[in-house]
């Protein structure tokens, strides 16, 4: 949307719209040289075109998106620059560098004076394309997490009483920091100063700590504490491996909220049942970077990474919850006798009144062992095998899908296959949850694996992702780096 020759155009009008003397004496010529609109709560702004002979500003060359929404019009920050010598005004109110506030629902009026009292006025006015138009089915809505901390290592983001929260954990020198934050508009996020219920502060989340909405209330779950203190200075997760210092995960930390203010800590009232039905420690359970489906008011996670032999692993299992506290070990069953518990890297979601899996490996990652398929279940416990991955999504694991009742979409992931690896830099949608067709994305749009992907009001969000392959045999994510952006794509 930013004009490469806008600096060009401003140099070459600001020398045209000036007027000399002989005497070298001038007077300001009255004029604005260019114009940028930026809704509320956005990060992109558009360029508006200046008409000389009708003083009309118009952003229709550079239209507002289908995806901003109808308030934003209200409040929107406008950025004048008049020719050298002069002043633009809202009102009496000059412009600045920082730019004036407007409503745009209707045609409003900037007033150009120069020193000696002369004025112009202008008629500005808001474009907006309502619908989404071939080229902007994707919409680059941010191209950084505007709030978000420095050094960040982990983020998870959800939708929760209508707006969106997120955990973070990012490093400041030899402290780890685990902050909540919120958003409104889903580009700038403030942090949510937390309430602990209980007689001790505590912190939330960890690196791999996974958020979900569990009847209401928001629960976040599993995570490691390995790179540095917290800021109440409890050292980090670290024991002696075979060859130094090796990662430990010594608690599976449930925390939990009705309001995504107020917290309780819940770690030591769990209770887990095993598979033989058996009450045993919660240690079992730690692990990070859970994959969590839901069904019927039960969580289901699957498939972390956790310690074991000195590095991250993959632990297999099948866990469901209906209140955060008692969880229960569960056996999926599949009409293929595929072995479902030992699938990680896989895409789950929810379409059409059942949970599904797409993708993913087993063991460790390598063309031999992607598993191609996709399978439903209407309880989490009895699956069926729906079909294949094939052509351009055969070998994938960790792509992001999203869906509503009509459709869902695959976004990201890594093509793992004899071939060689590969980021999916495509998007794929499906009426029902077999066969997927490659749509529209955006030229801008980069390939990328495990993004973030939060739905609100039909309108899948898509937040940053791993820019890079994975390492490793298990693909566990330390120290990969991310994409900071955030985009946007309705679903239909």
């Amino acid at each position: 949307m930013k004009n490469p020759i806008l600096l060009m155009t401003a140099a070459f009008m600001t020398v045209s719209l000036w007027s000399c003397n002989d005497n070298d004496s001038y007077e300001p010529a009255l004029g604005i040289i260019s114009t940028t609109l930026t809704p509320k709560g956005n990060a992109i702004a558009y360029n508006a075109t200046v008409d000389q002979q009708t003083g009309e500003i118009s952003n229709s060359d550079d239209p507002i998106t289908w995806d901003v929404p109808d308030d934003a019009i209200t409040k929107v920050n406008v950025k004048a620059i008049p020719t050298l010598g002069c002043t633009a005004y809202y009102g009496d109110i000059p412009f600045t560098d920082a730019g004036i506030d407007m409503d745009l629902t209707t045609p409003a009026t900037i007033t150009v004076r120069n020193r000696s009292g002369a004025s112009r006025s202008y008629h500005i006015s808001a474009v907006r394309n309502n619908e989404a138009g071939q080229d902007e089915s994707l919409v680059l809505k941010s191209t950084s997490f505007i709030g978000f901390p420095e050094g960040l290592i982990d983020y998870d983001i959800t939708v929760f009483k209508g707006r969106f929260v997120a955990t973070t954990v990012s490093l400041d020198g030899e402290q780890e920091n685990y902050q909540l934050f919120e958003s409104e508009d889903g580009t700038h996020w403030s942090e949510i100063n937390i309430i602990c219920n209980g007689d001790r502060p505590f912190v939330v989340g960890g690196e791999g700590a996974r958020m979900a909405v569990l009847n209401d209330r928001l629960i976040v779950f599993g995570g490691a504490r390995t790179k540095g203190k917290d800021k109440y200075g409890n050292e980090p997760e670290v024991g002696e491996g075979w060859f130094g210092p090796a990662p430990e995960i010594r608690a599976f930390r449930v925390y939990s909220s009705t309001d995504g203010v107020t917290f309780n800590d819940d770690t030591d009232d769990i209770i887990y049942t095993n598979t033989t039905g058996n009450v045993v420690s919660s240690m079992q359970l730690a692990g990070s970077y859970y994959e969590a489906m839901s069904i019927d008011g039960r969580l289901i996670i699957k498939s972390c990474y956790a310690p074991s032999f000195g590095m991250m692993q993959v632990k297999s299992g099948f866990i469901e919850t209906s209140d955060g506290i008692n969880w229960t070990s569960i056996t999926p069953v599949c009409d293929d006798n595929s072995p479902l518990v030992s699938i990680k890297a896989s895409s789950v979601f929810n379409f059409q009144g059942k949970i599904w899996m797409a993708g993913g490996f087993r063991n460790f990652i390598s063309a031999s062992m992607m598993v191609s398929k996709i399978f439903s279940s209407s309880d989490g416990i009895s699956w069926n095998y729906e079909g294949d991955l094939t052509g351009n999504l055969e070998g994938l694991m960790g792509a992001t899908i999203v869906a509503n009742d009509e459709a869902a979409l695959l976004f990201g992931g890594q093509l793992v296959t004899a071939g060689g690896n590969t980021l999916n830099g495509k998007i794929y949608r499906t009426t029902d949850g077999v066969v997927w067709e490659e749509i529209e994305s955006n030229p801008r749009y980069q390939g990328r694996r495990s993004p973030v992907i939060a739905k609100k009001d039909d309108i899948a969000w898509i937040f940053g992702g791993y820019k890079d392959l994975t390492k490793g045999n298990y693909g566990v994510p330390d120290g990969d780096e991310y994409y900071l952006d955030t985009w946007v794509k309705k679903i239909d």
